[in-house]
Order: structure tokens, then sequence, then C-alpha cells
């Protein structure tokens, strides 16, 4: 498992403050989830801790190394404990739900085909998808590809997991299952996690913590029951769904 400090992390793009001195510590085997507004730099700051972008000031420590100041090698290396299910699953459409799944094993491992198999129909299982190693990404619903994305994202016993909008685009309870499947594998493969997302829905079920990124900075970190009740007037709106406020429309 992963101990994450950002400390002071700016990131401007397109003549944009995006990060405006980003602060926060998520602990060994935390899900902790990142709220705000669409376009506040929540997925940015995602990029930023698995090393595809750098900050312009700042730092991330994992496990008390800075990673925006290691040889490409070592950043290299990390990556290969940490995975990410993307927003829209990104599956291979080319490939079956097994290639999909076992990728990072025939990229990243020695190991031989029959283990390879073993791992991908075991994380499948994992994830309530038995017996469709055979089938495209095209003869899936949303929900099973999410899955099939957690699965592929598992497959190398990550030790930092992040979702980027895990249930975007999902019914009720298709978000359900994916939120159910997000808390066991969490628990079961003692991960630490990360997740973006707007569904308040499933940040009260899945957070150890929720934290609210707004112009730029963490506003407020917190369990989700005082997240709930929380006198912040900005995270009230937000999480509230309120159309008057501070925070005024994009």
């Amino acid at each position: 498992m992963f101990n994450i400090v950002i400390e002071d992390l700016h990131k401007t793009l397109n003549n944009k403050v995006v990060l405006d001195g980003v602060n926060l510590t998520i602990n060994e085997g935390e899900a902790v989830v990142i709220i705000g507004q669409s376009g506040c730099g929540k997925s940015v700051l995602l990029k930023h801790i698995i090393g595809l972008m750098k900050p312009d000031k700042g730092a991330i420590y994992i496990n008390g190394k800075d990673i925006t100041n290691i040889p490409e090698s070592e950043l290299y290396e990390l990556r290969k404990e940490i995975a990410m299910v993307f927003q829209n699953a990104a599956l291979f459409d080319s490939m079956t739900v097994y290639k999909n799944v076992s990728f990072a094993l025939y990229e990243h491992t020695n190991y031989k085909e029959e283990e390879i198999q073993k791992i991908a129909k075991e994380k499948l299982a994992l994830v309530n998808l038995k017996n469709t190693e055979n089938m495209n990404p095209a003869e899936l619903s949303g929900g099973m590809r999410k899955r099939v994305g957690i699965a592929r994202a598992i497959a190398m016993n990550p030790k930092l997991l992040l979702y980027d909008e895990p249930t975007t685009g999902l019914d009720p309870i298709t978000s359900d299952v994916i939120n159910e499947l997000i808390i066991r594998t969490n628990k079961e493969l003692k991960m630490t996690s990360i997740v973006v997302t707007h569904d308040m829905t499933s940040a009260y079920k899945i957070a150890d913590r929720i934290a609210m990124l707004y112009k730029g900075k963490i506003i407020g970190i917190d369990i989700p029951q005082n997240i709930k009740n929380t006198d912040n007037p900005i995270i009230h709106q937000f999480v509230n769904g309120l159309a008057n406020g501070p925070i005024k429309e994009n």
C-alpha cells in the first residue's frame, strides 16, 4: 500500500491556473474521493500522481520519495505498482476480454501462459465476470466494460489504484454494482485508492474521506458524514447540487 503526501502542487495549462497549491495526504489503505466541478483539475491531479504530468511547483511524496524529482527509470518501475481505471474503460476494442485483462502481465512479467491465464480468470471472477474471456468489448454493456477495466487494472496487484469517474454514464443500479466492487477490491487486495467522481451517492458509499477541489486548492477534506453536513457554503452547494450559492456556472 502507498502513503501519498501532496505538497503545494501548482500547474498552469494554456495560461489557465489549474492547480494552485494543492495539499493533500492520503494514508495507506485509504479510499479517498476527490470531488469538484467539471474542469476543476481533478483528472490533472490524478495524472500528476501517476507521474504522467510534472508540476510547475510542488512535490508528491509516495512512501517518502518525491516522484516529481526522480529519474524516468525509477518512475517507470513505480508505475508498475500503480494502476488507473479510466472514465470510458479504455479497453482495446480489437482484443478479447482475456487479452485486455492480461495485457500488462504479458508486457511486464515473465509469467508462463498458464499463470497469466490463472490470474486473468481470478481477476475476472473478482469483478463477477466469469466465462467472459473470449468476448469482445463490443459485446459488453457499459457496466461490464467498466468491470473489465477494473479487472485489467488489478491484474498486477497494484498498491495504488486511481479511478477517473468510474460510474459516469451508468444507471443507478449498475453504478452501485461498481461501488460495491470498488469497496471489495480495496479490502481484498489491500490497496490505497483515489477516486475522482461527480456522483455523490457513490462518493458517500465508497470513501473513507472526501476532499473537494475548488479553484485549484483542496478546500475541505473529511469523512462522508461530515461532508454531507458541512457548514462550508461551497462544499454544501456542490454536494447538494444547488443552483444558488457561491459557486457560479462555468
